[in-house]
Order: structure tokens, then sequence, then C-alpha cells
């Protein structure tokens, strides 16, 4: 809101509209802004399936150690949307909602476009890329599965990867990961991997304290 004031209202002091502020106000619009991202996000059916966990430090955060460590900024994102003093002042709440929605979408878009950006420059980080050109899924799935590390459960089973794809690719997505799972020399990499996670599992026991 804004109001510029007349030398008469200067005269007797009148604080113009743009410089009054209201703290309490403020803090529910934002709360009740941020309830209305989060339940966008949630119904998206990918950035849904990410989990959010609040922080009390500014960043960065390492996502990868070691010798080549990998930092992640943590960036601000921002929505902006604009409402008329004509709604504000008839309390027009389909106005109010028009603009928490734009400002959502706004939020969404920017949120969806770091994330995936982030994961793009991390796995190119770590060398787990594929280059999909020309690639059926089977393929593509097949060169993923030989380069990146395989997690196996206590008892030497395959921890299947978690795969995010798009809801109309579920079904294509997981046949493709099947046949790469039959695949002879996936299955030769997936046995030689297993002895390797026994043996250094058996080499903790006898290292482990009695």
């Amino acid at each position: 809101m804004t109001g510029e004031p007349t030398s008469a209202d200067a005269a007797v002091g009148i604080e113009p509209i743009s410089s009054i502020r209201f703290p309490a106000y403020d803090m529910a619009d934002r709360r009740f802004r941020q309830k209305a991202f989060e339940a966008v996000r949630r119904a998206e059916p990918l950035l849904g399936q990410i989990d959010l966990v609040d922080s009390d430090h500014a960043g960065p955060i390492r996502s990868v150690g070691g010798e080549k460590p990998f930092d992640s900024p943590m960036k601000m994102h921002s929505g902006l949307a604009s409402i008329a003093v004509v709604d504000i002042e008839n309390m027009r709440f389909e106005a109010y909602a028009d603009m928490v929605r734009r400002t959502t979408d706004e939020l969404i878009e920017a949120f969806a476009k770091t994330f995936f950006g982030e994961m793009g420059a991390l796995t190119e980080h770590v060398g787990n890329v594929v280059d999909g050109k020309g690639k059926s899924l089977v393929e593509q799935f097949k060169e993923g599965l030989m380069k990146v590390g395989l997690d196996f459960d206590d008892d030497g089973s395959l921890i299947p990867k978690q795969l995010i794809v798009h809801p109309d690719k579920k079904e294509e997505a997981q046949a493709a990961m099947e046949q790469v799972l039959s695949d002879p020399e996936v299955h030769a990499h997936v046995i030689a991997e297993r002895e390797k996670f026994l043996a250094a599992k058996g080499q903790r026991r006898l290292l482990s304290p009695c």
C-alpha cells in the first residue's frame, strides 16, 4: 500500500500509509504464504517427493566430502505479486488469494530451478552423469547403474536405487529397470559389488570388540 502525504497531513504530523508497518499482520501473512507454498510443493509430482529440512545456518552445505569436496550454497528464493489498494480497502479475499497463488507459482519455479540445477552440478562433479541423447531408457539405466555405487542390506540383498521420473513414465521406467537388472553384464557387476560389500562387512565384524 502506498500513499503520499499532503501538505496538510505534514502540518498535523500524519504518517504516510507506505511507512506504516503492522508486525502481527506481516508475520501472519508470511506464515500463510509459507503454508500455501508448502501445500503446492507437496502436490507437485516430483517436488513433493523431496524432504525439506529447516536449518539455522546460512550454508554452504557440503554435499560431497573427501579429497574432492562439493559445497552447495544455500539460496534465497522470492516471489513477487501485487494487489490493488481498492481490493484491500474492500477486503476482497479473492484478490488476496490470487496474489498468494501468483507468488507461490514464482516460488515453485525458482525452487525447482535451483534444485535441479544443484542436482545436475552434483552429479557432474562426482561423475554420475549419463548422456541420454539417442539412448533408450534401458541403455541409460544400465550405464547409470554401472557407474554409481550399489547399496546392500545386512543380508547382502541389493537395495534398489530411487528413481525420480514423471508419473506418466513410471511404468515405462519400471519395465526398463527390470530389463537392466536381468542383463548378464549388470548381474555380474552386482555379484562383484556384493562380494566386496560382504568382505568389508566381515572385516568390520572381525575388528569390532567382542
